[in-house]
């Protein structure tokens, strides 16, 4: 009897069990549909918020984009006294009054195409005023551009003086058509913001919906509770020797990880050390080919020489004995003279990088010596090219072959006059029209450093890899082996030759030399 009244109590609980389950589900549907509806209406009036928001947010923009087309349309005028162009300036302002015109039709056409005529009605009457000012502007700049044209200055000044007040009344009048737009675009906001206030009490009937279905289920969950407490123990269990199996996971990806950084580290060092390799095989390369070329060099030079001072001497002997006679042939002997000279200079240049001899180094005052290196080298370029010297080395003393390192300003200066103009004798062939070359003397930390700059064309990233390289020019006049012997010249004292350029802005050649460390202390 007893086991049959245990066996009748759960047969009658769990329909009223089921029956509470379900009753609290459909309550929980109504209650998710009402806050899904909430919901979709709210984002619906956020999305139509977002999108008018991003509408006027564009039209402001658009609007205060006419500034500049405004300020562009006033430029011409103010700066014909600057620029001296009356053509330039008139051209400029043609295209800024088209692109004004063609901001202000845009924006007219979106705001009659996507606005209420009432609503856009302001704005757009508050550009009619702004067009009005405008036109204004342009006339007063076609004004002073043709008094400044014809002569006519202190009108012309008079003349941008008016336009600089139209100007501040454009600024003004766009100011307020701006303001104008903020104002439509907070009524906008105004109005979504009340329809979401008018959905407040639909959110408090779905909250106090939401708390009584909360009290049911905390209700309906006590008596499933016990049940619960007795699965948490399984769970809890279970989770220990999941954390467990998690403990040993990162434990072996840790082992894991250190072995990948140890692999990384040794194909960085192999990297690193193919590198070094492939570089010291490259410069072992260079230097026998510098050392095969020297020797060639060398040999040519000197083989040269000889009949190039034979040519030399019977050229001057020529134009002695010729001299009075008026044969015609006098321009003949100059360009065999000229081209003695050019030959020399070139032997000169392939025995700086062919001499392998010790130098012959004397200490001086090395501001001094540049100084009288720079009035012997200066004459000999083109008038039209201007050098600026900047000795600051002060009495600072240095042991240096000055014969040598002579060449070296002396090639450093020629390369940087011949980059920007030539030869000097062709103008339609100057790379610029105002060439300078800017000639430094400093103390760095690495030693003495003598810069020449030029505003020349500069080089170009390709043609920087190769410069240093024998025989290499871009000159239809040159040997290649000027930059090589100023490296070599430099290297034999102990220091070396840097280069920064890029097209368009120039070239830097930085020769640099060690100081002792007695001539460190007394600089």
């Amino acid at each position: 009897m007893g086991t049959q009244r245990s066996g009748a109590k759960p047969s009658g609980s769990w329909p009223k069990v089921h029956l509470i389950y379900f009753l609290l589900a459909a309550f929980d549907l109504v209650a998710v549909f009402g806050g899904l509806y909430l919901s979709h209406r709210l984002s619906s009036i956020f999305e139509q918020n977002v999108a008018v928001n991003e509408e006027w947010s564009r039209r402001f923009q658009d609007v205060w984009n006419l500034g500049d087309a405004v300020s562009a349309v006033g430029e011409p005028g103010n700066n014909i006294f600057e620029s001296g162009n009356p053509g330039l300036e008139r051209h400029k302002l043609n295209v800024a009054y088209g692109e004004f015109n063609a901001q202000l039709a845009a924006i007219r056409k979106e705001m009659m195409t996507n606005t209420e005529a009432s609503t856009a009605s302001r704005p757009i009457g508050a550009m009619r005023s702004l067009t009005d000012i405008v036109v204004a502007m342009v006339n007063q700049s076609r004004e002073s551009i043709a008094l400044y044209e014809s002569g006519r200055y202190r009108e012309a000044g008079a003349a941008v003086g008016a336009l600089n007040r139209k100007q501040t009344a454009a600024r003004e009048k766009l100011e307020e058509t701006v303001a104008t737009v903020q104002t439509l675009q907070r009524r906008f906001s105004g109005e979504h913001y009340a329809r979401v206030l008018s959905l407040k009490d639909f959110e408090y009937l779905i909250g106090v919906g939401i708390v009584f279905m909360v009290c049911c289920v905390v209700i309906y969950g006590h008596g499933i509770g016990r049940l619960i407490r007795r699965k948490y123990r399984e769970l809890e269990l279970a989770n220990e020797s999941l954390h467990q199996s998690q403990v040993e996971t990162m434990q072996f990806a840790t082992q894991l990880q250190a072995v990948n950084d140890d692999v990384t580290k040794l194909n960085r060092d192999l990297a690193d050390n193919l590198t070094k390799l492939r570089q010291a095989q490259d410069e072992i390369v260079r230097k026998s080919k510098m050392a095969q070329i020297g020797q060639l060099t060398a040999t040519v030079a000197h083989e040269l020489r000889n009949p190039l001072g034979a040519v030399r001497t019977s050229a001057f002997l020529l134009s002695r004995k010729l001299n009075a006679k008026e044969l015609g042939v006098e321009q003949q002997i100059e360009r065999i003279q000229n081209g003695v000279i050019r030959c020399d200079n070139i032997i000169t240049q392939l025995l700086d990088f062919s001499r392998s001899k010790a130098l012959q180094c004397e200490t001086g005052k090395i501001d001094e010596w540049l100084k009288k290196t720079l009035d012997e080298e200066i004459p000999k370029l083109p008038k039209t090219v201007r050098v600026e010297c900047i000795f600051g080395l002060g009495d600072l003393q240095a042991p240096i072959d000055a014969a040598r390192m002579s060449r070296v300003i002396i090639n450093l200066v020629s390369n940087a006059s011949e980059a920007m103009v030539g030869k000097g004798d062709d103008p339609s062939k100057f790379t610029t029209q105002t060439p300078c070359i800017t000639i430094e003397s400093r103390l760095a930390p690495r030693g003495i450093e003598i810069a020449v700059t030029d505003n020349g064309p500069g080089i170009t990233a390709e043609n920087l890899k190769k410069i240093f390289e024998p025989l290499f020019t871009t000159k239809s006049f040159g040997t290649g082996l000027g930059l090589p012997a100023v490296e070599k010249i430099l290297e034999q004292h102990g220091g070396g030759l840097d280069v920064k350029s890029a097209p368009g802005e120039g070239a830097r050649f930085t020769a640099w030399i060690p100081l002792s460390n007695a001539d460190q202390e007394a600089a």
